[in-house]
């Protein structure tokens, strides 16, 4: 009896707490108010993680941005730099290539007067050593139409002495004669010392320095003349020296635009050479052999 009462007690005691648990539990419509504003406070809180996570996320981007940036204009200094020491390199390495271009041009200017210098002195060199060859020939050409002058002049004196003899002696026939061949003596002697100083003046311009410049000139004429006064002077050399000249000038050649002084100088070291082989091959006494130079000119496609 003891025992169910205290189980009775029990009960009560039992019954009472749960009343008790379920007059302090909340209801169901509180629960799910809560569960909701539980959610609202867990997306609210997702947004704002969100958000935030957004800005650090922009925020880096930023950075990474600026980051890039800085790196690229840092680059650019980089090559920018780069590039203005390679051009102030470039800029003195072509200084010092000037200077010595400028050096080197000036040494070659040096050179080139010095060269200009010595060609001119040995251009007159040759001109006096080629007029040494040609001193006998030089001297048997102006003899000749010296002598026919002398000659002539003693002719016109006789002429002259008798011209008076016959006037006194009233011969007007005699007087034209005499006057006639006075007047041919006087063209004669006139026809030769034009000849003497044309040889004069031919030797005066091969001698000058010249500046080169062409002038008109008769190449047969010029060919002829030096042939002349280059003979006797090989045979001035040599009594063994004998030769027969030949020319066969074309007349239809007109004067030429050429610096005579130069061909003067070819013509003599042509006519030297020729000169010399007939005179070795008379030395070696071949047989039937007739020294003889033939020089010709002939114009041939409008070229000498």
């Amino acid at each position: 009896m003891v025992a169910y009462k205290y189980l009775k007690q029990y009960r009560a005691v039992m019954k009472a707490n749960e009343e008790e648990d379920l007059a302090g539990r909340p209801s169901m419509a509180e629960i799910e108010g809560i569960i909701q504003k539980s959610e609202q406070e867990k997306a609210a809180l997702e947004r704002e993680k969100l958000i935030k996570e957004a800005e650090h996320q922009n925020q880096r981007w930023w950075l990474i941005r600026a980051a890039g940036i800085l790196t690229s204009v840092f680059v650019l200094l980089l090559v920018l730099f780069r590039n203005y020491r390679q051009k102030q390199r470039a800029n003195t390495l072509l200084h010092r290539q000037k200077e010595e271009i400028d050096y080197q041009r000036g040494q070659v200017e040096n050179a080139l007067t010095e060269l200009q210098t010595t060609q001119a002195q040995l251009i007159q060199k040759e001109k006096l050593a080629s007029l040494g060859e040609l001193t006998a020939g030089i001297a048997h050409e102006i003899q000749n139409p010296l002598n026919f002058v002398n000659n002539f002049s003693e002719v016109s004196a006789e002429l002259i002495d008798e011209l008076k003899e016959e006037a006194l002696a009233g011969h007007t026939q005699d007087v034209i004669e005499i006057a006639d061949d006075l007047a041919e003596n006087l063209h004669k002697i006139n026809h030769y010392g034009g000849r003497a100083s044309s040889i004069i003046k031919g030797i005066l311009e091969h001698s000058r320095s010249g500046n080169g410049e062409r002038l008109p000139t008769d190449l047969n004429a010029l060919t002829d003349e030096y042939l002349r006064l280059g003979y006797p002077g090989q045979s001035s050399k040599s009594k063994e020296f004998n030769c027969k000249l030949v020319t066969d000038f074309d007349p239809d050649l007109d004067e030429v635009n050429v610096v005579p002084q130069e061909i003067e100088r070819v013509l003599l070291s042509l006519y030297s050479n020729e000169f010399y082989a007939v005179l070795e091959r008379q030395k070696r006494k071949t047989a039937n052999y007739q020294p003889a130079i033939w020089v010709s000119t002939q114009l041939i496609d409008k070229q000498v």
